[in-house]
């Protein structure tokens, strides 16, 4: 493992937690396709992760599971504790517990100490940092390559670092475009945008409703953020992407923030803004939220747990999802729309006690049916394996089958191949952003200077 400059990395886990967490690193030579991979690795022998290593016959093997599971998902750790013991008797799930906040620090100092979990419950981003020290093991060593097969390539890409599987995606979280029903339906519309032009249409029409009955300003659309947050390129890529552009280069690993397709999605943000309809801007996340709650922005984007915070913001609980239309980000074409890859991943640290049984719980995690449909259940994950996402119980679901249809059609992490550096372009961007939006910078010559700066950061050791 490099040494760890551990005061550097702390401090690195400390901002990049602030908001959500974000990316796994990708580079051009680790775009290969899962099934290439699975199959190129079924035929070392550390693959076979099919028998017990570390125990006598009978002896039960405490695998222990580092994170916040238990207190963001109790009744779906106890779930799968009782599942694994189930299919494998001689394992025993142990849960070790640790605050969101304090998750990365500790798994930092874990990592230097050499007393690290079995099994890390883990962000992109934390996973991305691990991975960058050299601590977590490549799981394509260990884990069932029909399961590794079972991803769609999108997911898989997101999850390399240095061309190594570091972790593996059991939870995704892309966002999706929510829209408020009765301001659209006063506004003159009967369903949500399925093209670009829709979105601006309606976020025109809706904008120019005027004010509520409190007298509050209506917007037509906006995207949550202050300066030197992550939040403004994470709701920005999904608009970035479908319209053709991207921040790298992902062959090339070079920034491209000032092609045309980039110029084209800042100058649909900057006419909207214009016409007094996008905003209110800068704003925090959280208020954004409260905002179309109250009635007064037509669209944001947002994850899947979102549906849960609009039921609790409101006071109306189930009540309220009457309320919003949901559908993936418009798309020139009307085709479902790209979005960014953010996940609960899952994966093994060097110096594990247990990595092989800790290879068939994090696959039960990842892939089993009843393990998978059970935290659906509980919590409205979106499984990562297609397998899962072609069952009825998905498909039929018309809320979690939005976010399967924007994981098929694809998109990467903001700021990939890159993403280690993302506290840093995230900060250069939301400026640069807001420089145009607010302050009338022209567009051309900002993100030229922003492609400029951004190939430095990613220059510089």
């Amino acid at each position: 493992m490099k040494k760890i400059g551990l005061l550097f990395l702390v401090a690195v886990f400390a901002v990049s937690m602030v908001g959500f967490g974000i990316g796994c690193k990708t580079t051009a030579s680790t775009s290969t396709a899962a099934e290439t991979t699975a199959a190129e690795t079924s035929t070392a022998e550390t693959t076979k992760a099919e028998e017990t290593t570390t125990a006598a016959e009978g002896e039960k093997v405490q695998v222990t599971i580092f994170g916040w599971l238990t207190s963001y998902a109790k009744p779906f750790s106890e779930k799968f504790k009782e599942l694994v013991a189930k299919k494998y008797p001689n394992i025993e799930l142990v849960f070790q517990e640790s605050t969101y906040e304090d998750a990365g620090t500790q798994y930092l100092l874990k990592a230097q100490s050499g007393d690290v979990p079995d099994v890390a419950y883990c962000e992109l981003i934390m996973a991305n940092e691990l991975g960058n020290v050299g601590a977590l093991e490549d799981l394509s060593q260990f884990l069932d390559p029909k399961v590794i097969s079972d991803l769609p390539e999108s997911v898989y890409n997101s999850c390399l670092f240095d061309g190594k599987l570091v972790s593996i995606m059991w939870d995704i979280s892309p966002y999706a475009l929510f829209t408020s029903s009765s301001l659209a339906t006063k506004a003159g519309f009967t369903k949500a945008p399925r093209t670009i032009d829709e979105f601006k249409e309606m976020a025109l029409a809706i904008g120019k409703l005027g004010k509520d009955e409190k007298g509050n300003k209506i917007w037509g659309t906006n995207l949550a953020g202050l300066e030197n947050e992550v939040h403004i390129p994470f709701l920005f890529s999904p608009w970035l992407y479908n319209m053709g552009g991207n921040f790298f280069d992902q062959t090339t690993g070079k920034a491209t923030i000032n092609s045309k397709e980039a110029v084209a999605a800042v100058q649909m943000f900057k006419d909207l803004y214009d016409e007094g309809v996008f905003g209110p801007v800068p704003v925090a996340r959280d208020v954004n939220r409260q905002v179309f709650v109250q009635g007064d922005v037509g669209m944001i984007g947002e994850g899947p747990w979102q549906r849960g915070l609009f039921r609790d913001l409101s006071g109306k609980g189930e009540a309220y999802d009457k309320e919003w239309w949901l559908d993936t980000y418009p798309t020139i074409d009307g085709s479902p729309g790209k979005s960014l890859m953010w996940s609960s991943n899952a994966a093994i640290m060097k110096g594990a006690k247990h990595p092989k049984e800790a290879a068939k719980v994090i696959e039960m995690w990842v892939s089993d049916p009843e393990v998978v449909l059970a935290y659906g259940e509980l919590n409205g994950g979106i499984p990562a394996v297609k397998s899962i996402q072609s069952l009825q119980e998905v498909q039929n679901d018309a809320y979690r089958k939005v976010f399967v249809d924007e994981i098929l059609a694809g998109g990467n992490l903001p700021f990939a191949p890159h993403a280690t550096k993302i506290t840093e372009l995230s900060g250069l961007f939301s400026k640069a952003f807001l420089d145009i939006i607010l302050n009338d910078a022209p567009i051309q010559e900002t993100l030229d200077k922003l492609n400029a700066d951004m190939d430095s950061v990613v220059a510089a050791k």
